[in-house]
């Protein structure tokens, strides 16, 4: 979609899996007025969440007007660090079923994820684990697909990179509105999780959608309903 200076691009960061392929719907659903960027990281590529950031940042530098960045799940701690260092050029944080500090017990980095991922990764199993009994196969057929696309040493440092983050001092430094989607049944990142990023940002919003954990892609038109309420409260709506 063409971008203008005076319009907000919406800066869409990705789950686990680091690809695009699974914001289709959710853009596809957008305001018309609303323009997206949807990020996909690099798939073969070991990165931590520092160096994405910086990926992140250097791509943005092209990107014309202000931006709005949407973490989803591992992407959170990215788009919160990201709006600390471009905070010029930030007007909000959607925070979309994510965490600030690891959202399981960090014992579970132990476990010999690149085995698992090059293994088990049917979609069945993301059934199981990811989204709850009540997710569309064809949902999870696409989350599958997507996995797929990444190398499996690539997504076992991403649950260790998740496993041992702290970024509570970029959800301090991100000083912008801060919007927290919650999904109401989220079996991967508890409703506790919330409640550490409102002790260090007690302005940030919450909203609770009945979904599983892939809420972008199960409920894209009520999140984006959620999304612009928030905007129109704080003057951030497009001219």
């Amino acid at each position: 979609m063409a971008q203008s200076e005076s319009r907000i691009t919406f800066v869409l960061l990705p789950g686990l899996h680091g690809t695009s392929g699974l914001m289709a719907e959710f853009i596809r659903c957008r305001p018309e007025a609303v323009d997206t960027l949807a990020l996909d990281y690099p798939t073969h590529q070991v990165m931590d969440y520092p160096a994405l950031v910086r990926w992140v940042c250097d791509r943005l530098r092209s990107v014309p007007g202000p931006l709005v960045l949407l973490g989803e799940s591992f992407s959170g701690p990215v788009a919160l660090a990201a709006a600390a260092l471009i905070a010029d050029r930030v007007r909000a944080v959607i925070l979309v079923a994510t965490f600030v500090i690891p959202p399981r017990t960090r014992l579970l980095r132990l476990l010999p994820w690149t085995l698992g991922f090059a293994l088990t990764r049917p979609f069945f199993a993301l059934k199981v684990r990811l989204t709850g009994t009540s997710t569309s196969v064809s949902l999870l057929t696409a989350a599958a697909r997507e996995l797929q696309k990444v190398a499996p040493r690539v997504l076992s440092h991403r649950i260790h990179t998740i496993l041992t983050v702290d970024a509570a001092e970029s959800l301090r430094r991100a000083t912008v509105p801060i919007l927290y989607l919650q999904a109401a049944r989220d079996r991967v990142v508890p409703a506790r999780t919330f409640l550490t990023i409102r002790m260090i940002r007690p302005d940030a919003e919450l909203k609770t959608i009945s979904s599983s954990h892939l809420l972008l892609q199960a409920r894209p038109s009520e999140t984006w309903t959620a999304i612009s309420d928030f905007l129109s409260r704080h003057s951030l709506t497009q001219p």
